[in-house]
């Protein structure tokens, strides 16, 4: 018999055993461990499954630092480890608390930072599923009563967080729906009727009888700097200002602004635009753009040209501007569901959804099957 061995054979061509991946939750409290992990926290960004510029590392930190510094936070942050490296799969932040309205329950709600219109969390494209699954079994073990709230209802994300829900006590589905834009067909055409559209070319023609009208937008290579100043002002010069709501009306927001913008600009991620007359900025709107897409951030108009709808004017001629782009993004206008320019703007809608999750007694608390004072007095069992 020869002593040489036979490669073909299914022993030595067999692949190498692999072991299944195993999960798990990280809870993080600390702002210093939020920056330790944002490298990894912006590459889970990158391939969301949804996009949301607000839970992005280089917009949280910056208005935890400003704005929040002493917020009681509860981060869940998801893992999902192979082959000995870990990798980020899910981050879902949450600012926590002692008291539910009047019950001495836990609780955790979605963190709501200043500018924050979304709380959608940040779950993988391929693992999304996965790191919901392991987050609503965390905050379940973990007790007291969770709330989601502004979730994007149009995407896999609140599919996974329903399905994920779904085995516990999950008590209630909200729904809001607010102003969107989805490119589809002329977008003039398809917003405004004839006689809408007349009322908008004249408007403009009134304003060329004032001087020269330019609409200008901010260029990759531009100093951003003077753009930054000029909204900063016009915001001011308005109802902002008396209102003491503008950006100006304190350092530590108006250098919030300066600081994501300049980050954003860096990143390619910022537009911002303005109507001009002369020289003279009249409107202008500043977006951020994310996975495809543009969240609206803040708008700004000079109040004693109102009559000529100014910010309708600078809005329509950048969304109608976006069928030239290849492809052409969506619009989230970030806005109140009753926004009369949003609405009027863009005619599509976004559902934002949400739930609330009772852990153990408190389920029959909030369902009304027990009392605050039975709970108590039976040392947290349900009744």
């Amino acid at each position: 018999m020869s002593g040489v061995i036979d490669q073909s054979s299914p022993i030595l061509s067999a692949a190498p055993a692999t072991s299944s991946p195993s999960w798990h939750v990280r809870r993080l409290r600390r702002l210093a461990e939020l920056h330790e992990l944002a490298p990894q926290w912006q590459a889970l960004a990158a391939r969301a499954a949804e996009p949301n510029v607000f839970y992005e590392p280089w917009m949280m930190l910056p208005a935890l630092e400003l704005f929040h510094r002493t917020m009681p936070l509860e981060v869940y942050a998801v893992y999902r480890e192979e082959a000995g490296a870990q990798t980020l799969v899910g981050l879902l932040p949450f600012q926590r608390g002692r008291r539910y309205g009047l019950l001495p329950a836990r609780y955790r709600r979605p963190l709501r930072y200043y500018f924050c219109a979304l709380c959608t969390p940040l779950l993988d494209r391929e693992h999304g599923a996965r790191a919901a699954q392991e987050a609503v079994t965390a905050m379940r073990g973990d007790g007291g009563i969770t709330e989601l709230a502004l979730i994007g209802g149009d995407g896999p994300v609140a599919e996974w967080l329903r399905r994920a829900l779904h085995a516990g006590n999950v008590l209630e589905e909200t729904r809001i729906d607010r102003a969107c834009y989805q490119p589809a067909g002329d977008y003039l055409s398809s917003t405004f009727r004839p006689d809408k559209r007349r009322d908008l070319r004249r408007l403009e023609r009134r304003l060329t009888e004032l001087g020269e009208l330019r609409y200008v937008s901010l260029q990759p290579t531009s100093d951003l700097e003077p753009w930054l100043d000029a909204f900063l002002t016009l915001e001011a010069s308005g109802w902002k200002g008396r209102d003491r709501t503008a950006l100006n009306g304190s350092a530590q927001s108006a250098a919030y602004f300066r600081r994501i913008c300049r980050t954003a600009h860096a990143l390619g991620r910022l537009e911002l635009h303005a109507l001009r007359l002369d020289d003279r900025n009249l409107a202008m709107i500043c977006l951020l753009a994310a996975g495809g897409g543009l969240f609206a951030l803040r708008t700004a108009y000079d109040e004693r040209y109102a009559r000529y709808s100014l910010g309708t004017l600078l809005s329509v001629w950048h969304t109608a501007g976006l069928q030239q782009r290849q492809p052409a993004p969506w619009i989230d206008s970030c806005s109140a569901p009753d926004n009369p320019l949003a609405n009027l703007l863009w005619k599509d809608r976004r559902t934002l959804l949400g739930w609330r999750l009772a852990s153990g007694a408190w389920a029959s608390v909030l369902r009304g099957r027990s009392t605050v004072g039975s709970l108590l007095r039976s040392g947290g069992r349900a009744a």
